[in-house]
């Protein structure tokens, strides 16, 4: 499926699932950004514990996360549920989405199993306009 500033997952031809996500806040280059290009999930955990502690001039934060999908080192999808900004850039580079819509994600996809699975595709296109670090 295809991740922009709005997220369509998309099977074949026919779109079966949209809704809207926020992405990084940081420049492309920045560790805030949101990796762009082709991944795969990699893992998934119903709830996984995140935090920001490695970077800088951001204000930290260690939340417990539910439905954690990983695609690019430690960028995932993921629920977010202390804030209500999607369609706008709010995270430090996951995929930010409601919870409603990360679960029905989360039942949706498949994690690398080895040679066996290959997990699904996630493909990671456009940017919003990055925001100053908060």
């Amino acid at each position: 499926f295809t991740i922009a500033p709005s997220a369509d997952l998309v099977l074949t031809d026919q779109p079966v699932f949209a809704t809207l996500v926020s992405t990084g806040i940081g420049q492309a280059d920045s560790p805030l950004a949101t990796p762009t290009g082709t991944f795969t999930i990699r893992t998934k955990r119903e709830l996984v514990r995140m935090d920001n502690l490695e970077h800088t001039g951001v204000m930290p934060y260690s939340y417990d996360v539910p439905l954690a999908q990983y695609f690019s080192g430690s960028k995932a999808l993921h629920a977010a549920l202390w804030h209500d900004r999607f369609g706008a850039p709010a995270s430090h580079g996951c995929v930010n989405l409601s919870a409603a819509d990360a679960k029905w994600l989360y039942h949706f996809t498949e994690a690398r199993a080895g040679a066996q699975r290959a997990g699904t595709t996630v493909r990671v296109r456009g940017q919003f306009s990055p925001v100053a670090t908060r």
